[in-house]
């Protein structure tokens, strides 16, 4: 009857396998995936979108389900596997995330192995996904993103006023001196301020050139860059934190001060569908790329803006930000998840205040477990069973010098401790 039970429940496990096998083959579908809903792809689809948002803008899922499958499989080409993963240590980081991210992929990845013209369609519309996210924000930014800038603007109005479902390539970047400035490179803003129309031809004939690490002035408060410290101030200017919360905690909650954290009655955010409780340097860097494609004149998405490229712009501030041992780092993230999330600051304990209520019964209850731990030590070892034993009659609890255990005619290893049957039925 058990064999016959074993054999019942291997089947249902085969037949369900079965089955989530062709749902997930047709949700690969085009056609199919259109028309319903819950289909085994969603979660894929539900960790890239997240992923890129909070981690990575820049990421292909063609290479990283390629290194991936190349990675399960051990083949390296003429690589070594040292090399291997040298070249696609980034690949195999996102890999690994959508492993950890989805229990289902491990039996998924078996049936992509035999079909590996699957692997492709799951890539692509892994890919599509991420444009779709990225598009989602991108539109929904394109005027609300303008009404945050002027929120931190003198008077809360942005000069001169663009009007809404204006087109972008006539009305913003270099169409618009606020804009621009806030594009404008943070070294080059002393040149801006005594002359943007001139300033503005020197760039138009290259005679000023920007490059992905010349930081603009929209990741720095207003008026707040240090020529002689520009770590100071940098990724904390207001309005970059109203795009992260248009965009993690809901729109709503943008137009509120970034000193007040607030819930907010809308359909659940990204922060809420994802279980996220604090900022990424990933998150942090979207936002900005979020706002320097809102208020520049780019219509479309793009890796590069002329000289600008966005995704080597992405990865220094995620190696700044990825530093964890870097005073700068550790405070900017916490100023971040301060305004945000309302997470009070890890500061250091003052060490003139007086001792709480909490700190003095912390320091009684280690005292008490300390003298606890005292009393059932001998030379700061614990005492076996014997010697406490030994201990409570008053004798001693160390057998002479060459004395033996009668049982084992070996000398007693001092706190090892004896077996409570070994101790009452010894000879």
């Amino acid at each position: 009857m058990a064999n016959q039970s074993d054999n019942e429940e291997h089947q249902e496990n085969e037949e369900t396998l079965q089955k989530r096998r062709g749902r997930l083959i047709n949700s690969l579908d085009s056609r199919a995936r259109k028309r319903k809903r819950n289909q085994p792809i969603d979660p894929y689809k539900k960790f890239v979108c997240f992923y890129t948002r909070s981690q990575d803008v820049f990421v292909n899922y063609s290479n990283v389900l390629d290194a991936g499958m190349s990675w399960e499989v051990r083949e390296f080409g003429e690589l070594t596997e040292q090399q291997f993963i040298k070249e696609n240590r980034q690949q195999l980081k996102v890999y690994k995330a959508l492993c950890a991210a989805i229990p289902q992929f491990a039996q998924d990845f078996f049936e992509f192995q035999e079909a590996p013209e699957e692997l492709e369609g799951l890539a692509k519309q892994l890919n599509e996904a991420v444009t779709s996210a990225r598009g989602a924000d991108i539109s929904t930014l394109r005027e609300a993103g303008l009404e945050y800038v002027a929120l931190e603007q003198p008077g809360e109005e942005l000069l001169p006023k663009i009007k809404r479902a204006s087109e972008k390539k006539s009305t913003r970047g270099h169409n618009h001196i606020v804009l621009l400035r806030l594009l404008c490179p943070v070294k080059h803003l002393n040149d801006f301020d005594a002359n943007p129309e001139e300033f503005w031809k020197k760039l138009l004939r290259n005679t000023v050139k920007v490059f992905a690490g010349d930081y603009p002035a929209l990741l720095y408060p207003l008026d707040g860059y240090d020529s002689e410290d520009p770590e100071s101030g940098l990724l904390r200017n207001p309005t970059l934190v109203r795009f992260f919360k248009h965009i993690f905690t809901a729109p709503t909650s943008a137009k509120d001060a970034i000193s007040a954290p607030t819930k907010t009655k809308t359909k659940r955010p990204q922060a809420q569908l994802n279980n996220m409780k604090k900022v990424t340097p990933g998150s942090i860097v979207y936002a900005a790329l979020m706002f320097r494609h809102c208020i520049s004149a780019l219509d479309d998405w793009r890796t590069e803006d002329d000289l600008f490229d966005c995704s080597v712009f992405a990865q220094s501030l995620l190696d700044l930000l990825k530093d964890p041992k870097d005073t700068w780092t550790k405070d900017t993230l916490e100023w971040w998840n301060v305004h945000v999330f309302g997470t009070p600051p890890n500061n250091e304990e003052d060490e003139n205040r007086e001792p709480s209520t909490a700190d003095i019964i912390r320091e009684k209850r280690a005292a008490r477990k300390a003298a606890e731990e005292s009393s059932r030590n001998v030379g700061g070892r614990p005492l076996g069973l014997r010697q406490q034993y030994q201990r409570h009659e008053g004798q001693s609890s160390s057998p002479a010098a060459g004395q033996h255990s009668p049982r084992t005619n070996r000398p007693y290893d001092e706190g090892v401790t004896i077996s409570l049957h070994l101790f009452y039925f010894s000879p």
